[in-house]
């Protein structure tokens, strides 16, 4: 089975960062699978390519990953909007990497919940693939709990935005896979998902 696999923050042991999507991809491929991820370019994440972009993007296989990155510099220190921009020029592209790729499967991964455009758009222009999407953490509804969002209107934004992607999201999943213990609770009540 071809798995393509959307993760913006990817990243391999060599980065400073998470490697679930890495350790995740690896175990597919030993099981028989072929995976394709697709990633951005992010401050402390390290995707294993290296080389030059053609056309804002390099391709090659890292580990056994076929791994297409993205050339969007990403970065926590950004602002809000600076980061939101990213997180959508990402669907952007990816929606067309999702379009021109052949796969059986579509595997999105949070965060950025933006990270499940594709899948939603593909659902709609190839309603044969599957897509399965992962929910990694409680964005953004703790850092809007907590209020580490600046102002009442970015918090509008934010819920706004996660509303109507959670909408879709539910809509045209085939399944969700949940990575935290918390999520399931939480999941319940702000995503009204059934969970077993």
């Amino acid at each position: 089975m071809h798995i393509l696999y959307f993760h913006q923050h990817f990243s391999t042991p060599q980065g400073s960062t998470g490697t679930r999507s890495y350790e995740m991809a690896k175990r597919l491929i030993d099981h028989g699978h072929q995976v394709t991820m697709v990633c951005g370019s992010g401050f402390m994440a390290r995707t294993g390519l290296v080389g030059k972009s053609e056309n804002g993007m390099r391709r090659g296989i890292v580990d056994g990953i076929d791994v297409i990155e993205i050339n969007l510099e990403y970065s926590n220190y950004d602002s809000l909007m600076n980061r939101a921009l990213i997180f959508f020029k990402y669907a952007f592209r990816s929606t067309f990497i999702a379009w021109k790729e052949k796969y059986d499967v579509l595997f999105a991964t949070s965060t950025p919940l933006t990270a499940g455009i594709p899948g939603i758009v593909m659902r709609i222009m190839k309603p044969g693939k599957r897509f399965v999407f992962e929910v990694r953490d409680l964005w953004p509804e703790f850092p809007t709990a907590v209020i580490l969002i600046y102002s009442s209107l970015e918090r509008l934004m934010l819920k706004t935005v996660q509303n109507c992607l959670q909408g879709f999201l539910k809509i045209v999943s085939d399944a969700f896979l949940l990575a935290l213990m918390v999520l399931p609770m939480v999941l319940m009540q702000s995503w009204m998902l059934p969970v077993f």
